[in-house]
């Protein structure tokens, strides 16, 4: 007589008790090796030298040096500011650098703008509104080292108007005549403070990451909305951020020096002394009647070992006025003398004296001209 087998009713469980434990051995098997990975990643970011803050070299931040002037009651007019375009930085890390005066309000920075850009190593001018809205800036012109900037931010109101809106930016090279204009308005805000100087960098690295030179200087007039020129206490400031917030940044001997209306603002690149000119001396603004003439200084002052001399030039004239000089090459002093024509236009024009070198450095001194 056969015996049928009788089946085993606890088979199909241990069989799922088998596969259970496998997949949690294979779990936990899974979590030691991510943990040894990441004790693995500790280990080396623990050995790996840390940047040193506040060295010669650190971590990606972006520093900013410049002067400035704060106020919640002074009511702004025309801005005009001359520098020279430094030498390019000695290597490329990706960061970028820019130097510009500028009226800020809290959503508002009117500045014209010479700024290096590390994706084709070229300097470019423009004229800016950042950033709060689009389009907020002006056609990009490249420019070259050595050349004379001049920036302009002009109030398109009535003289004497209360909180004017609307705001021209003008960003010129004096030494080939190029320039790019921005018009804008600003919503509503009032401006609150003027910065006559300013340097910033984004994502810098070391302080070779600056310009090839020791320091770059603006000179800068400001004026009220009855254009009578503003001569305040200034603030100087060198700070620092990334993007967690404030850090102490690079220290690359940062300085901010302030002289009537020069404002230099220093740092130390790596870099040689690069021999350099000014041209001062001369007003802020001049009056000049139509058939008459005015006469006024020009002084060159040596920066850095320069030796040489300046051939004399007058940018932005109005039609109708001429300009001579008493010393062309300039060494050290010469005179101009404006002369308008009983035909010249009338209006107020912003003018620079320019002076090139024998070896191809510009310096400009800007200047208000009214001819009434």
């Amino acid at each position: 007589m056969s015996t049928t087998p009788t089946a085993n009713p606890r088979a199909p469980m241990n069989r799922w008790v088998r596969i259970l434990i496998a997949v949690i051995v294979l779990a936990i098997g899974l979590l030691v090796v991510r943990q040894v990975s990441h004790l693995r990643q500790d280990e080396q970011a623990a050995s790996a030298p840390k940047p040193n803050v506040g060295a010669k070299s650190t971590a990606t931040s972006n520093n900013n040096e410049y002067v400035e002037y704060k106020s919640t009651t002074q009511q702004w007019g025309p801005m005009i500011s001359t520098w020279t375009v430094p030498p390019k930085p000695a290597v490329n890390n990706g960061q970028f650098i820019a130097f510009w005066p500028a009226f800020n309000s809290s959503v508002s920075v009117l500045q014209p703008v010479l700024a290096w850009e590390s994706s084709d190593e070229q300097w470019k001018i423009a004229s800016w509104d950042c950033c709060h809205k689009k389009p907020y800036n002006s056609t990009r012109i490249i420019v070259n080292d050595g050349d004379a900037i001049m920036g302009t931010i002009t109030p398109q109101c009535e003289l004497g108007e209360i909180d004017c809106q609307d705001w021209t930016i003008t960003t010129t090279n004096v030494t080939t005549g190029e320039s790019s204009t921005f018009d804008t308005t600003t919503d509503e805000e009032s401006l609150k403070s003027l910065m006559p100087a300013f340097l910033e960098t984004q994502t810098q690295t070391s302080c070779d990451d600056l310009p090839a030179n020791t320091g770059v200087t603006f000179i800068t007039h400001a004026f009220d909305n009855n254009e009578e020129e503003i001569n305040p206490e200034w603030v100087s400031t060198h700070d620092a951020h990334d993007r967690s917030g404030p850090v102490e940044g690079l220290d690359c001997d940062w300085s901010q020096d302030v002289s009537g209306s020069e404002f230099t603002l220093g740092y130390d690149s790596g870099s040689e002394e690069v021999p350099n000119f000014l041209l001062t001396g001369s007003p802020a603004q001049l009056s000049l009647e139509p058939g008459s003439s005015v006469s006024f200084p020009v002084n060159l002052v040596s920066q850095y070992g320069f030796s040489g001399s300046a051939t004399l030039d007058i940018y932005g004239l109005p039609d109708g006025v001429t300009a001579t000089f008493s010393e062309d090459p300039i060494t050290t002093d010469s005179t101009v003398t404006l002369t308008a024509s009983p035909e010249a236009t009338t209006g107020t024009a912003y003018i620079a004296v320019h002076g090139t070198s024998s070896d191809s450095l510009h310096a400009a001194e800007p200047m208000m001209l009214t001819v009434e």
